[in-house]
């Protein structure tokens, strides 16, 4: 992959998880698929990269959304009251959002757009 091809699709998975900070979850695989060696200095560069990433896609989008108009930033901003609560409230959110998206649909009458994405999802990483 060039290297302008890689910073284009860096900058669209930016700006897509500015629109929907969901998508920040691809960013450390991104990092990771990527390269053609995966090692686990790899997994841990592109975790930790990744990660950083998020962060600060996570405070541009904490400053300049509306208030009281985005669950992510009420729900990450509960965490200092309950950390736990918070922490396992995520990941519950999470689970049910991977299902949905992986696990729904078994035929096509029943197919919706969170199955598509989660079929989509699967195909970059198979395609790989």
């Amino acid at each position: 992959m060039s290297r302008r091809l890689w910073w284009a699709g860096l900058v669209f998975l930016l700006f897509i998880s500015l629109v929907r900070f969901s998508w920040v979850i691809l960013l450390p695989a991104y990092l990771l698929i990527s390269d053609q060696r995966i090692s686990i200095r790899r997994v841990i560069f592109a975790f930790v990269v990744g990660g950083a990433m998020a962060i600060a896609v996570y405070l541009l989008v904490s400053y300049t959304s509306s208030p009281s108009h985005n669950a992510i930033v009420e729900r990450v901003g509960a965490m200092g009251h309950s950390p736990l609560s918070t922490v396992k409230d995520l990941l519950s959110i999470a689970q049910v959002n991977l299902d949905g998206s992986f696990l729904g649909a078994l035929d096509i009458q029943n197919l919706n757009v969170n199955h598509v994405q989660g079929i989509q999802i699967a195909i970059v990483f198979l395609v790989r």
